[in-house]
Formats: C-alpha cells, structure tokens, sequence
C-alpha cells in the first residue's frame, strides 16, 4: 500500500509550535510583529567597538563571542522541576477537562472553552517524556518555556514528537501559566528568543523526529494528514 505523502513545506510553516496539530494550545499562537524599542546589547556593542584599537576590538569580539555560546536556558534543578511539574499537571488536566485543576494552574482573563478543548484532545491518550527548556521572561512574564513531550494517539507504534511554548508569571508564591496578551515589549522578545540558535535546534530536532516518526507510522500518518486537513 502506497503511503500518504509527507508535505515538508507544510510542515516547515507550521508556525513555532512544530507539531501544531498535535500540540493542542490554549495560548495564542499568532506571531506578533513589533519595532524593537532599544537596540540590542551585541548590536549597541558592535557599533562602539569602530572606536577602539585593535587589541581592544579583538578582546571585545572575544566577550561577545563567549556570551554568544553561554547557554540560553537556565540551569536550575529546583525551578527546572517546579516547571516541569507544572506543564505536566496542566497536560494531564487538559486531558481530563479537569476543570478546578486546569484553572488553578492558568492566569487568564478568558474562559476557557472546556466543549473546544475536549474536541482537541478527544483522541489523546497521553502526553510522554515531558521535557522543559527555561529562559528568562521579560515585561509580565518572569519564564519563557519551551516543552518538549510526545503525544500518544490510539492505535499507533510511534508517537508524536512536538514543541509547544509557555509563558510562567509567578503569583502569590506559586507559578501560573501566563495565558493573557503579551506586552508588544515581551512579544517582540518572545520573537527574538526563538530566534535564537538553541531554540532554532530544538525547533528543527523536533521537526526531524516528527517526521521519523511520520514515515515509521502510517497510522500516525493518517491521524497527521487528517488533522491537517481539517485545519486548513
């Protein structure tokens, strides 16, 4: 039996979430498109270094090439398990429509829409291997995180490898899930940071592993296309 065929263009343009078909969001997922109200750092440190001599121009590109390489993501076992703990009751929830969970764990000003909701995650069985990469947040939001995990239909062998992100605002001593609009300062970062080269890698691991996963499975192939198609 011929299998389907696997759109790569289509895949490509899935907005930032990778597998957006299956990583069911109640944030928006609209790209926001903001001037930047102050240049950059590197930018304002690029354009001062035309002053100095040389041996401090090449000490200078030295600093900005270590900082370049430093990592994005926060390196803290507590909070990587604070947040970690938090998406994976917020997806459990979804699961669930447990409703007292979900809203206890969300700082929204909408209702969510429990009838919308279990329509998306009708035919989840569960979400897997639950992983969380944390940056630092900006104007209202204290984390931007990104959230690896796979997604598990019935009657597959492979799941579905996605990315989705969240954004953390720490209230009355507990972490929420920031599902408000954001400021255009804290959009047009957000845009920024998944811009940078370690989200740019998560982005694009993800995409390969979606697509493995794709070609390995024709079940999930057609689950994938018919999602597809009734999304468009």
């Amino acid at each position: 039996m011929k299998k389907s065929h696997i759109s790569k263009v289509k895949i490509k343009y899935i907005s930032f979430s990778v597998a957006a078909i299956f990583a069911v969001l109640l944030i928006s997922g609209t790209s926001f498109y903001f001037n930047k109200e102050e240049p950059s750092q590197s930018a304002s440190v690029k354009s001062r270094s035309v002053l100095l001599d040389e041996a401090a121009t090449s000490a200078l590109t030295d600093d900005i090439l270590t900082a370049s390489n430093a990592s994005l993501f926060i390196e803290n076992e507590e909070l990587e398990s604070d947040l970690t703990a938090l998406i994976t009751d917020y997806l459990n929830a979804k699961l669930t429509l447990n409703s007292e969970t979900l809203e206890s764990l969300i700082l929204s000003d909408a209702a969510i829409d429990y009838k919308k909701l279990g329509r998306k995650v009708e035919y989840i069985e569960s979400y897997e291997n639950i992983k969380t990469y944390i940056a630092d947040g900006i104007k209202g939001i204290d984390y931007v995180i990104y959230v690896t995990y796979d997604v598990r239909f019935p009657m597959t062998s492979a799941p579905a490898p996605s990315l989705e992100e969240f954004y953390v605002k720490k209230t009355d001593g507990a972490y929420k899930l920031y599902m408000n609009p954001l400021s255009e300062t804290a959009s047009s970062y957000v845009l920024e940071l998944r811009e940078e080269p370690q989200v740019q890698k998560l982005i694009n691991d993800t995409t390969k592993q979606l697509m493995a996963a794709l070609d390995s499975d024709s079940n999930l192939l057609d689950i994938y296309n018919s999602f597809l198609s009734t999304s468009n």
